[in-house]
């Protein structure tokens, strides 16, 4: 009992800590809502919402996902650095984030990157798309090795194993093994 034991009766202590933890448990419950609220219109956090409120507030996210996936889906090849932040999250999503061991396999790391260096290389000297296609496969090498970071850093790196250099890279690596 605390020191002002002699003035209450123990069962308004009880009392007290139960309305104390009422208290808490409410705050983290308006902490939890303001959380999911963030970023909605003022209007539907009111209740003014509608149906047709509800539907014009989808179609706009659905609008900028569509905006965002453009961006992805665009290869980027004058602006260098663009291009390879563009490029690298287009390899996540094209061959997915892996968390699995196998992101470890740095000689696969290297051969895929050698294998898009070896397009580079062919595009440069066919001259395939004015430049534009060696500039491609330039972007599309610093991103593979962007990700390959990735995995250095613990970060989402898109996985290295479902590419189509994946073939070429495991003849190569047996050869270099033998």
């Amino acid at each position: 009992m605390s020191d002002l034991g002699w003035f209450f009766e123990e069962s308004d202590f009880a009392k007290a800590e139960r309305l104390a933890l009422e208290l808490e448990r409410a705050n983290s419950r308006i902490v939890e809502l303001e959380r999911i609220l963030d970023g909605l219109p003022q209007d539907a956090i009111d209740g003014g919402w509608t149906a047709r409120g509800i539907s014009a507030y989808a179609k706009q996210l659905e609008s900028r996902v569509a905006e965002l996936n453009a961006i992805i889906h665009t290869p980027e090849s004058d602006e260098f650095l663009k291009g390879v932040a563009i490029e690298a999250e287009y390899q996540r999503q094209l061959h997915g984030i892996d968390a699995t061991e196998a992101r470890f396999d740095w000689v696969q790391y290297f051969w895929v990157t050698g294998y898009l260096l070896n397009k580079a290389l062919a595009a440069c000297k066919s001259g395939e798309g004015d430049g534009e296609k060696a500039k491609h496969h330039l972007t599309t090498t610093a991103a593979l090795i962007s990700n390959w970071h990735n995995v250095l850093t613990g970060k989402p790196a898109a996985c290295v194993h479902s590419n189509s250099g994946k073939p070429v890279a495991d003849l190569l690596t047996a050869q270099a093994d033998s």
